[in-house]
């Protein structure tokens, strides 16, 4: 085959293959310095990540999506559609969006933990009650706590046969974690440890503590669930709203796109949800 190409068709293949081959070298010289910029940019949330043991190999993938979208919405609404408020707003919206994302993450893994705490420091103090060691009623009830905390668990009990003190072993993870749960049931086990006392009385104790507290976390999730659900609805009416003001009288409606006055009007729309949704939220979030 390549006996019968001339030498015009040799040039077109290898231009054709240089081109490509420097494409995929850019592609891969932007990720890693894309990682780089969004690694110093939400190296905060990277760490919570880490300390709480969640995948960072998806959270890379995640910021590198969102870099792409950042900067092909922005393009498409500014070069291509002409909306330059539309697509500042937008990549202003899209840019901010790792914050509130990465924080959900964390707090729905902290809140799993949280509540895996209270089933796992009670099944320890009925271990210790039945006289096993603190390491071995560890090993006991990793057995059936799921995870996540199981890993952890894991973790100091691994430390432990490796030859760590329990104690230090249990004080880095409470440290990496840094969930109140968790922390009350480090220190119950760290005093007694260091002053002697009756160690399943006290995580008897921490647990019935746990298990209130989350008792009452769980009424005002309840209690806060309607108000939160109509913030929702709130939210996204304007979406709805100007779909159906489109579909009613499209020439109108394109007029909130296709001029400047409709397309400050949509971005100052977009600001005032923005600040309703976090007012609200502000409003109904209650610390225990």
């Amino acid at each position: 085959m390549f006996a019968t190409m001339t030498t015009t068709d040799m040039t077109l293949v290898l231009g054709s293959a240089s081109l490509f081959a420097a494409v995929a070298w850019g592609v891969a010289r932007a990720g890693a310095v894309w990682d780089s910029i969004a690694g110093a940019q939400w190296s905060q949330q990277t760490e919570m990540f880490q300390r709480l043991g969640l995948k960072t190999s998806r959270l890379r993938l995640g910021l590198r999506l969102w870099g792409a979208t950042m900067i092909g919405s922005v393009f498409f609404l500014w070069a291509v559609c002409g909306m330059f408020p539309v697509a500042l707003m937008t990549g202003v919206m899209v840019y901010v969006a790792p914050r509130y994302i990465l924080h959900y993450l964390v707090e729905r893994r902290r809140t799993l933990i949280r509540d895996q705490m209270v089933s796992a420091t009670m099944g320890l103090a009925n271990a210790v009650k039945a006289g096993l060691s603190l390491p071995q009623g560890l090993t006991s009830i990793c057995e059936e706590v799921p995870e996540p905390l199981v890993s952890e668990l894991r973790r100091i009990e691994f430390e432990y046969h490796r030859g760590r003190p329990l104690r230090d072993a249990i004080e880095e993870v409470r440290q990496r974690l840094d969930i109140d749960a968790f922390t009350l049931f480090a220190l119950a086990i760290e005093v007694s440890l260091d002053r002697g006392g009756n160690v399943g009385e006290a995580l008897n104790r921490i647990s019935v503590s746990l298990q209130e507290n989350q008792r009452i976390e769980r009424k005002l999730e309840a209690d806060t669930a309607s108000g939160r659900q109509i913030v929702q609805i709130l939210a996204v009416f304007p979406l709805f709203f100007i779909g159906f003001f489109y579909f009613v009288d499209p020439h109108a409606g394109a007029l909130l796109f296709g001029t400047l006055a409709g397309q400050l009007v949509v971005c100052v729309v977009a600001i005032l949800v923005y600040l309703g949704v976090a007012w609200a939220n502000r409003i109904m979030r209650c610390d225990v």
